[in-house]
């Protein structure tokens, strides 16, 4: 961390450095910059990216979230990097490693259509080791959504992913009840309800990423709680009474009905909500059924296995549970049959799950990296996604392209 004590020429050069890069973005409009915002000529002549945070406090806070972070390997616990934190202006510059496109821009730019579950295991692997380390030094990332997951470098390792973005991170523990975080359709239902918060809170949000990645749009609503509790309460039911009983919002959400034949708690309608928060829904958003896309990625993929589709529909279920008490841990995640693939044996193993994922016009990243080929001789299959549209490359054509490949080589 720098300071405005420096009284060396070599400190002084450094700092004449980093404010010389900092004065290429022209920071004053923009909170910060991140990712394709890059600075060369630091130390060492790499190139970084560099978070601009136009609040010293809130800068403070993530670089301090980081030194504990630090605590972690970075690169097997899939999390991002940061090399350091300086002062320009009224402005905190957090330096942290270079990385490739977010989870977001490439859902975008598949124009939101479905990924293959080879795919979404890979992610969910990945942010779940993540998940894990956090939770063993007691750390909630407090705001996992498709944006703060960013691959590493998709030419080089197409699949490496990164969580990023620890702003808001913190220990449980300091939480309050009430305690509002996350946004919309990643916010976990205790936070809406106003319960007790624990690390269980970023499972959920993760739960919501992965079925954003199998349905192709998010499941949930960015437009009010109102209608991320509708959609949770029609695609998994009404919560647990003792949760709807301790929940601090739970009245501007659930009503109890005590006079009814069957007393219980049942959900406000549109009107009832906007009377208690004032707060108007526009609109109620459809809400998918997953069973119905497990049909839809048959129809779709040319590969598919439904035992497949079955372990990752158990595994989002159990991520996606109301009770938190009951939400699987990431270390039971990774545990589990979809993540470790035991459901799938023999030749079924050997076509289907060791599939290797070009994410960028695969042709010519072969032509112009020779060691992709490599890599796919031994793949019995290989699933591959280009303009939008699935295509199976066989073992058959990856071997006519290998010896094609030997020929102008």
């Amino acid at each position: 961390f720098s300071t405005s004590n420096i009284d060396s020429e070599k400190e002084k050069e450094e700092k004449n450095k980093r404010e010389k890069a900092c004065t290429l973005f022209s920071v004053t409009p923009f909170r910060y910059f991140l990712g394709g915002n890059i600075v060369a000529g630091l130390p060492g002549n790499e190139t970084f990216a560099i978070k601009i945070v136009d609040d010293l406090r809130a800068g403070s806070e993530e670089m301090e979230a980081m030194k504990i972070i630090r605590s972690l390997n970075p690169d097997q616990n899939n999390l991002i990097k940061i090399h350091e934190c300086f002062q320009y202006k009224d402005y905190m510059c957090l330096v942290y490693e270079m990385l490739d496109e977010s989870l977001e821009d490439f859902i975008g730019k598949r124009s939101f259509h479905p990924a293959h579950l080879c795919q979404i295991r890979a992610i969910a692997q990945q942010m779940l080791v993540a998940l894990s380390g956090l939770e063993s030094i007691n750390v909630l990332h407090g705001d996992i959504k498709p944006d703060n997951i960013m691959f590493v470098d998709q030419i080089t390792n197409p699949l490496k992913l990164k969580l990023i973005d620890f702003g808001l991170a913190v220990n449980p523990q300091e939480l309050n009840v009430g305690t509002q975080m996350q946004i919309n359709p990643f916010r976990a239902p205790e936070v809406i309800l106003g319960l007790p918060l624990d690390v269980s809170v970023d499972m959920w949000s993760l739960a919501v990423v992965l079925a954003t990645l199998y349905i192709g749009d998010v499941p949930f609503s960015y437009n009010s709680d109102y209608e991320t509790i509708r959609g949770l309460v029609q695609l998994l039911g009404l919560p647990e009474d003792d949760l709807l009983h301790y929940g601090k919002f739970s009245y501007d959400f659930f009503t109890y009905e005590e006079e009814s034949s069957q007393p219980g708690w049942r959900l406000n309608t549109p009107f009832e909500y906007s009377e208690a928060t004032g707060e108007v829904v526009k609109g109620l958003n459809e809400i998918p059924d997953l069973d119905a896309m497990a049909e839809f990625h048959h129809d779709t993929f040319p590969l598919y296995e439904e035992d497949d589709h079955r372990a990752f529909l158990d595994l989002l279920r159990s991520m996606l549970a109301i009770d938190p008490r009951q939400r699987m841990t990431p270390s039971s995640a990774l545990a589990h049959d979809f993540i470790t693939m035991n459901h799938l044996s023999g030749e079924r193993k050997a076509s289907y799950a060791f599939i290797y994922t070009l994410w960028k016009n695969p042709q010519n990243k072969l032509q112009k990296q020779g060691q992709h080929v490599g890599l796919l001789v031994n793949i019995v299959g290989c699933f591959t996604q280009q303009r939008g549209t699935a295509q199976i490359i066989t073992p058959l054509q990856i071997d006519k392209y290998k010896n094609t490949n030997k020929q102008t080589t």
